[in-house]
């Protein structure tokens, strides 16, 4: 994250990020998430700042309905960061082959 910060928020910029948007699933599909990014993206503007996104793969295409463009992503190995799981936690996981993803 730091080296993201460093490329998006140089010394002296203004800036505002968005780590994530959450909506119930009764709600979804109803304006609610993009509500929630305008209120933010109007008060960056207000501010004068810069306004940038770290979101999952899921969450992208509602940012970029939403006017905000891809200029970059990482990539991770998310078992580096699931270290000391137990057996069970691990037989528990979703991927077939016990990986996080």
């Amino acid at each position: 994250m730091q080296e993201w910060i460093k490329r998006f928020m140089p010394p002296g910029t203004r800036c505002r990020f968005i780590m994530g948007i959450s909506v119930h699933p009764s709600y979804a599909g109803k304006g609610v998430g993009s509500a929630l990014m305008r209120a933010g993206t109007e008060l960056a503007d207000k501010e004068r700042a810069w306004c940038w996104v770290h979101s999952s793969m899921n969450g992208a295409p509602a940012f970029e309905k939403n006017g905000f463009d891809e200029v970059g992503r990482i990539e991770l190995d998310l078992d580096e960061f699931a270290q000391g799981d137990s057996d069970r936690e691990k037989l528990a996981r979703k991927d077939e082959d016990g990986k996080w993803g």
